[in-house]
């Protein structure tokens, strides 16, 4: 939509105002007959330790914007679990059909594998596409 909500959000809650006048007059709400999504991928605690099929997952020809939050040797504590502090990133996905969106999540979900020093995977996200139809 033209702005960066994930800085709005933080802004409000420090007290602060959410939005400028400048970023909501520089909102654009013409979806223009497309679907969107944002995907957030939680992950389990721990060190990443590797981040696997990112590169290719950043070449989806829907894929409007990544935000990376964590890089290889960051760690996740008990804390950040159940706060936004436990996602790795946020996927934005658009295009004109569903089926496109939805073949997106389902590589994201398959193909992006985030390992601990030990070797565990680290996602969380399992999702049950099927449950939308």
């Amino acid at each position: 939509m033209g702005v960066n909500d994930m800085k709005m959000m933080i802004r409000y809650a420090l007290g602060e105002e959410m939005c400028s006048d400048d970023e909501l007059h520089g909102v654009d709400v013409s979806s223009n007959r497309k679907i969107g999504a944002q995907l957030m991928v939680p992950l389990w605690e721990g060190t990443i330790s590797s981040i696997e099929g990112l590169e290719e997952l950043k070449k989806l020809p829907c894929l409007q914007d990544f935000i990376q939050y964590y890089e290889v040797g960051d760690t996740l504590l008990p804390k950040h679990i159940g706060t936004l502090g436990q996602h790795f990133g946020r996927f934005t996905l658009v295009a004109e059909e569903k089926k496109i969106i939805f073949d997106a999540v389902r590589r994201i979900t398959n193909e992006l594998v985030i390992r601990d020093e030990n070797g565990n995977v680290m996602n969380t996200l399992h999702l049950d596409l099927e449950r939308t139809k």
